[in-house]
């Protein structure tokens, strides 16, 4: 069997559909009459209420991974139902499974389907110039033109969610960052802002010269509005940022499950100015 490195083409930066249709899976009668004895009921941030366990072949494009587990939702919130895609594939590694279970790209590496433990996001920038190709999550490897300039590798420091050690967040124009502390950094393509504790955030917009403004219907167009947003976590006793989406534009980003390290680079056709 050849392996190769699989593309699939995003519509949104959240929720990726598979540019080759998929036939339907249905389930062997088995496994079928043993859903509700694996039933678990959770509340998880994104607002699905219960969530069915099962065990069954789970296909991405031309990729087959076999006895993946996953959620099926019963009931969801009115978000959930204008949306076109049909789930969401988290991307962290087991630890920070609520199930306990291999994510599917871990099995997909534990089953050789891919032929390198490495996946990538490339995240499309509507303002960009050129760029009319939409975002773009590679399984197995990297897509080179998608990027230029060598990667800057940050090591794994807990596996779970692909984190690392944050040093400090500094604005070009003054010598000083605004962290408190050495924080830990989540890299999280499922949250749109970057998010990092409230009196860190702060300064860090007063710096760019944002300020406060009260929203009023018709106030929206014309402004720029921050993608710095507050909202102190805390993992393990330390405050943690969340580098979501509006990071992620501004690099190619790597995350290599053999060597636990994340990689960014600078997306082809993206100006830092």
């Amino acid at each position: 069997m050849k392996r190769r490195a699989l593309c699939i083409e995003y519509i949104t930066f959240l929720f990726p559909l598979v540019s080759i249709p998929l036939a339907p899976v249905r389930p062997p009668t088995r496994h079928l009459n043993g859903m509700m004895r694996h039933h678990r009921r959770l509340i998880p941030h994104h607002g699905i209420p219960a969530e069915v366990e099962i065990t069954n072949f789970k296909n991405v494009s031309y990729l087959a991974v076999k006895n993946q587990i996953f959620g099926e939702a019963m009931h969801q919130s009115e978000f959930f139902e204008e949306i076109e895609a049909d789930g969401i594939m988290g991307m962290a590694l087991e630890p920070a499974s609520f199930f306990k279970q291999p994510s599917v790209f871990e099995n997909m590496v534990e089953q050789n389907v891919v032929g390198a433990p490495v996946f990538a996001f490339y995240l499309d920038n509507p303002r960009t110039p050129s760029s009319d190709r939409g975002s773009m999550l590679t399984l197995g490897g990297t897509n080179p033109e998608l990027y230029t300039r060598d990667f800057t590798y940050v090591n794994v420091t807990k596996p779970g969610y692909w984190q690392f050690q944050l040093d400090n967040v500094k604005v070009r124009t003054h010598a000083r960052g605004v962290c408190r502390g050495v924080r830990q950094a989540l890299v999280d393509s499922g949250t749109t802002l970057t998010v990092g504790p409230i009196r860190e955030t702060d300064d860090l917009n007063l710096r760019l010269g944002a300020r406060r403004i009260r929203f009023a219907p018709g106030m929206v167009n014309g402004l720029c509005i921050s993608a710095f947003s507050g909202r102190t976590y805390r993992k393990d006793q330390v405050p943690y940022w969340v580098l979501g989406t509006s990071f992620m534009k501004a690099y190619y980003t790597k995350f290599d499950l053999g060597q636990k390290t994340i990689g960014f680079a600078k997306p082809r056709h993206y100006s830092y100015t």
